[in-house]
């Protein structure tokens, strides 16, 4: 009788050790399960945080390279704006007709190259017909004390002679691009220019533009924010400088006009 209680006392004891294993461990999953919520909660915090600090920067005058810090919901944060390298290129392809902007303002008359139609982008023989490549149109505009000039010139892609490319329109041949892009062509701006406009002619293609003595075209802005668990979120992001629209090219202005072709 008593080898039979035993028994059942040593089967209770077990029961219970599993009952109180299964309980740590259902507690234990709580725990990581309440520490994981309370991390991305955190996370989500801080993240729109930083956002706040970006907006932040960007309502400032960024050419002074602001700096800054500001509390969200007692969330620390600090942003910074800096001036960013003078090469430019576009995110992806430019619209046919539509215009970016290179600001050429103490380039001091540096040679610039500009390349266009990336390698895998759409493919087309030299002809209209053909669904051809891009044609570019590159408008720099000059200003010396109260006289103001402009030069045009317009590219066919490189490889179409001028009595085949997009049906004989007269322009001009690129040169083999590099760097990934199929065309490209040398511009020689003078000590006076100061912007230099590009349109994407009969098809959207995506423009890179290069050169030694080209200033900064884009500001960088990094936000940071810590949450009170430690937990730091950044956002960074590039922001071009002001663009005119394209139909400033087509209002008529007063002053020297030059255009080569």
């Amino acid at each position: 009788m008593r080898r039979n209680s035993g028994q059942v006392a040593v089967f209770v004891l077990l029961i219970m050790l599993l009952g109180l294993i299964v309980g740590l461990s259902v507690m234990s999953r709580t725990l990581i399960d309440l520490k994981s919520t309370s991390t991305s909660d955190q996370s989500s915090r801080a993240f729109t945080a930083a956002e706040a600090g970006v907006e932040s920067a960007l309502s400032t005058d960024l050419s002074s390279n602001p700096t800054g810090s500001l509390s969200v919901n007692g969330i620390p944060v600090n942003y910074k704006a800096t001036l960013v390298t003078g090469s430019y290129a576009s995110d992806g392809p430019i619209e046919k007709d539509d215009v970016i902007q290179i600001d050429l303002v103490g380039n001091n008359g540096h040679p610039v190259r500009v390349y266009w139609t990336k390698n895998n982008e759409d493919s087309g023989g030299c002809n209209l017909s053909d669904n051809g490549n891009a044609a570019l149109e590159i408008t720099i505009y000059n200003v010396n004390g109260n006289n103001y000039s402009f030069n045009k010139y317009a590219y066919d892609p490189q490889g179409c002679s001028a009595n085949q490319a997009n049906d004989a329109n007269g322009f001009d041949v690129g040169a083999g691009g590099g760097n990934n892009y199929r065309s490209a062509v040398n511009i020689n701006p003078t000590n006076d220019a100061k912007m230099m406009r590009i349109k994407p002619i009969y098809k959207r293609a995506s423009i890179m533009v290069t050169g030694s003595g080209l200033p900064a075209q884009a500001y960088e802005v990094t936000s940071y924010a810590t949450s009170s668990g430690q937990v730091t979120r950044a956002v960074q992001i590039y922001k071009s400088k002001g663009s005119l629209p394209p139909f400033f090219d087509y209002v008529l202005f007063g002053g020297t006009e030059n255009i080569d072709q």
